[in-house]
């Protein structure tokens, strides 16, 4: 069914920006070349985005996802080894929703969950060492930090807890020069990359501490930390719960399994394990305070909380508690089944049918059929200059620079377009009157309505607008 389910296009936003298009960007032009644009987000790309990568090379747009399949039926496997009751397993599994969205995504969250769940799971289980095992540890702790930066929340008191674990059977300094080998095999080449061709590490994080920075790429940094909802003190208490709790219908897909409503007595059963006890609070509050707030970043400390509940399921068996659990896992599961038949039923099926997957993506994929509507008017030599609210770039057949950081005057467009010989410009209605207004007497502009938010959760709101196609010449 996961395989089955995988079939089906990608279509997310944030995975037809850069996860998608930014390797799709660096295929077509056969190496990492720098943008001269404000498709700022091209930065973030890191290991995860080269799985996608090398899914290129057998033509394959969603060839990450089968690494998400292979996350799923690791992580099913961890849960066997912890409780031997398959329905269980699987019913915990089933009732996160989240997994079900971040299986279409080209993002690779789940292989990150994998690495820090196998951890958890040797930690607490006690496991004594084999011989080498404390290297693939290692590995599995650090790693991470080639896929993001942010990743250091959970890897870094990971790997002081690993240590303090370990101990006995490996001095500091042996632990120091073995992890940092690790990280110089794995995660470095990612820094690397963003000291070389933008001179920040982490980019666009540290622009400020430039000498001349690009106050543009400072604006990206702040809306990347603050584009989504903080939690207020009062909430830090109840965040399980909120991520939990169908409170948006829009974002329903994103739900984290109910067991989490009592995470706080699951957690609280392994106080003895000071170490793992002491970790997952560090994890949650930094978490906390790092403005995080989207359930996706607090999924692998939630795994962790549902690999403490199954180790000691026996000892809540015969407990109303138990029975609770179950009762309220049921819809949520119920709720991703629903999702992945629908996922199933509306985009795998149809990749069997040309005319049928066309249609479909229109109505499920986001930008899809706006991509579709430019590439049908321009051709392979035009150079499109895309201005606010058209975030996908990996269906265009054409060459594109984007723009969404500035407000571009007239003379503005006119300068840009003189400067990249600018063939076309892409708009929507809203973005710049200015430019609209002086184009109205020129023939050379298509115009058509859109949903600008195609999305697969049904429950989306319709976001309805004009996209203007504008000849440059018309600005000559």
């Amino acid at each position: 069914i996961f395989i089955l389910y995988c079939f089906s296009p990608i279509s997310d936003a944030d995975s037809l920006d850069y996860h998608l298009g930014g390797v799709l960007d660096i295929f077509k032009n056969q190496e990492f070349q720098i943008r001269n644009d404000e498709w700022y987000s091209f930065r973030l790309i890191s290991l995860g985005e080269m799985i996608n990568f090398y899914g290129l090379l057998f033509f394959s747009l969603n060839f990450g996802q089968l690494f998400q399949v292979l996350a799923i039926s690791n992580i099913l496997i961890i849960y066997s080894v912890l409780n031997k009751n398959y329905k269980i397993n699987y019913l915990v599994l089933f009732s996160f929703p989240l997994f079900a969205s971040l299986l279409l995504s080209a993002k690779q969250l789940l292989i990150i969950s994998n690495c820090y769940l196998i951890i958890f799971s040797i930690i607490l289980l006690k496991d004594k060492l084999l011989k080498n095992t404390i290297f693939a540890l290692l590995i599995l702790a650090l790693a991470p930090l080639g896929f993001k930066h942010s990743y250091l929340i959970y890897s870094f008191p990971i790997w002081l807890a690993i240590y303090l674990y370990y101990r006995n059977d490996i001095s500091f300094f042996k632990y120091l020069l073995l992890s940092f080998l690790i990280f110089l095999i794995i995660p470095f080449i990612y820094y690397f990359k963003n000291f070389i061709f933008y001179g920040d590490p982490i980019t666009p994080f540290l622009e400020f501490a430039k000498t001349n920075p690009n106050l543009k790429v400072i604006d990206f940094a702040n809306e990347l930390r603050y584009s989504s909802k903080i939690f207020k003190l009062f909430e830090f208490p109840l965040i399980p719960i909120i991520h939990s709790l169908p409170l948006v219908l829009s974002e329903i897909t994103l739900l984290t399994s109910p067991i989490l409503f009592f995470s706080y007595l699951i957690v609280y059963k392994i106080k003895d394990n000071k170490i793992l006890f002491i970790l997952i609070s560090v994890i949650f509050v930094l978490l906390f305070l790092s403005g995080k707030s989207q359930s996706r970043y607090f999924l692998d400390i939630y795994l962790l909380c549902t690999v403490i509940f199954l180790v000691n399921i026996n000892h809540y068996k015969e407990k109303i508690f138990f029975k609770s659990m179950i009762i309220l896992m049921l819809p949520y599961a119920f709720l991703t089944l629903s999702m992945i038949f629908y996922g199933i039923y509306s985009l795998s099926l149809p990749t069997f049918n040309k005319a049928k997957l066309i249609k479909s993506m229109n109505k499920k994929s986001h930008n899809y059929e706006v991509i579709n509507w430019i590439n049908s008017i321009v051709t392979p030599d035009d150079l499109v200059l895309y201005y606010y609210g058209i975030r996908s770039k990996s269906y265009q057949n054409h060459n594109f620079l984007f723009y969404n950081q500035s407000v571009l005057t007239l003379h503005d467009f006119k300068k840009i377009i003189s400067k990249n010989k600018v063939t076309k410009i892409a708009l929507v209605t809203g973005s710049s009157k200015e430019l609209i207004e002086s184009v109205k007497n020129c023939n050379l502009v298509e115009k058509k309505k859109f949903n600008l938010r195609n999305t697969r959760n049904p429950f989306n709101k319709q976001s309805i607008g004009y996209i203007y196609l504008i000849d440059s010449r018309c600005l000559l």
